[in-house]
């Protein structure tokens, strides 16, 4: 009789999916590519970096003119023309006046990791945060350059600290989440997802891996909630798409 009953629920949960995402199916099937790495037995997860450089600090009584301030002005410019190789020049010469102000030292990090010069930007993170420990935006792309170089205790060590300083940071909380399905404890990276989406309804990445998160326990029904809900911020946003794809082939096979 379970079983029966098990068919009956699978049954209407494509039913609904039919309805509810028809569209969005054969749109996968038009994509055909997946984004990130894989998880474990489950669709890619996406992780966030903060990207957007820090601002000068005014107040540095080392700098008695603020030159360093243009200095940064013209870097962060250049990052957002997207080019990173000619703003760390004028970040290190920034930093040879002010040596102590971490704000240069965390936008040194981004504009190496962006030039691909990882080795450089793990030391630029590390001093900023050496400068101020509790620099949660340091710590939040520290953790993922450790990531990326699958040093998973790293990785968590950081973004626990950067939730530390700031346990508002939806994204630190989803890169957490990210760390820890990476790690294969997909119940406590679900509570750290649906904690990012709490407080970022509109986060479609961390909606992704909550329905990734899901499905990995087979929880079908919640799965479809969340890369529907995806889909109707971002109805193109291809790990919504193959997500959605998924439930359907994972709701098929349990009738």
């Amino acid at each position: 009789m379970a079983q029966n009953n098990s068919g009956s629920s699978a049954a209407s949960l494509l039913a609904a999916l039919a309805i509810a995402v028809g569209v969005a199916l054969f749109g996968f099937v038009l994509l055909g590519k997946r984004t990130p790495a894989p998880l474990p037995n489950v669709a890619p997860a996406t992780n966030a970096m903060s990207t957007t450089p820090a601002p000068a600090s005014t107040n540095d009584p080392a700098d008695p003119n603020a030159e360093h301030v243009d200095l940064v002005e013209k870097a962060n410019t250049l990052l957002a023309e997207g080019r990173p190789q000619d703003a760390i020049p004028l970040i290190e010469q920034a930093i040879k006046a002010n040596p102590e102000d971490e704000t240069l030292h965390f936008n040194l990090g981004i504009a190496l990791a962006r030039n691909g010069r990882k080795p450089e930007a793990f030391k630029a993170y590390e001093k900023a945060i050496e400068i101020y420990p509790d620099y949660p935006e340091a710590h939040n792309n520290l953790g993922n350059l450790y990531m990326e170089a699958a040093n998973l205790p790293q990785a968590i060590h950081h973004f626990k600290e950067a939730l530390r300083s700031n346990p508002d940071s939806a994204s630190a909380h989803n890169n957490l989440g990210t760390a820890l399905m990476k790690q294969g404890d997909s119940a406590t990276a679900t509570l750290e997802f649906a904690e990012a989406v709490r407080l970022n309804p509109q986060y479609v990445e961390a909606r992704c891996n909550l329905g990734n998160a899901y499905l990995s326990q087979k929880r079908l029904q919640e799965a479809a909630e969340q890369f529907q809900a995806a889909l109707q911020i971002a109805p193109q946003f291809p790990p919504a798409i193959s997500g959605m794809a998924r439930v359907r082939r994972a709701a098929q096979s349990a009738r």
